[in-house]
């Protein structure tokens, strides 16, 4: 996002991270007042709210906030449920103790994008070596009461857990019940 120091001086005091220069990997969502933003992954336990002209989607997205959520530095992904009325996220979940890397992913709700509320853990290798061990990268759907997902795992023997070796299929069933 941030492609050269001089864009930076325009942002709100307080907005930056000390080490962090942009996002990655976002999801583009709308919001419930039709607003189109980009959710990025930024730093530990903050994502970056980009805002989107559809109007002139051509443009720099503009700064909108960081948002507060207790996930890692990894790639997630958000659906909104038409059911419920609110927004899913399975990511990364972050714990200080133990302290968890990849290896804990979290289902995540919140019905504005701003707030959000921690669910339920759904893959925990959080027993297992961290720097061996990953659960992440996740791509869902809903399905009727479930959620599909598809997860980079890292386990066996991989590299690291960040070079994962398989690529595991899971369902969470009636996911509005946790």
């Amino acid at each position: 996002f941030w492609r050269h120091n001089e864009e930076k001086k325009n942002l709100p005091a307080g907005s930056l991270v000390d080490g962090c220069i942009g996002g990655i990997e976002g999801n583009v969502v709308c919001a419930p007042d039709g607003t189109l933003y980009n959710f990025l992954r930024y730093a530990h336990k903050q994502c970056l709210l980009l805002k989107i002209d559809p109007e002139h989607p051509e443009e720099m997205p503009v700064y909108d906030r960081l948002v507060d959520i207790d996930i890692t530095t990894s790639k997630f992904d958000i659906h909104f449920d038409d059911v419920s009325g609110m927004y899913y996220m399975l990511a990364s979940h972050a714990l200080d103790e133990p302290k968890t890397n990849r290896n804990l992913l979290g289902l995540f709700r919140s019905p504005d994008l701003l707030t959000w509320e921690f669910v339920a853990d759904v893959l925990d290798a959080k027993a297992m070596d961290p720097a061996v061990v990953g659960v992440q990268y996740v791509s869902f759907l809903i399905e009727g009461d479930d959620i599909l997902f598809l997860s980079r795992t890292a386990y066996g023997k991989p590299a690291n857990f960040h070079d994962a070796n398989y690529q595991t299929f899971h369902r969470i069933a009636n996911f509005r019940d946790l």
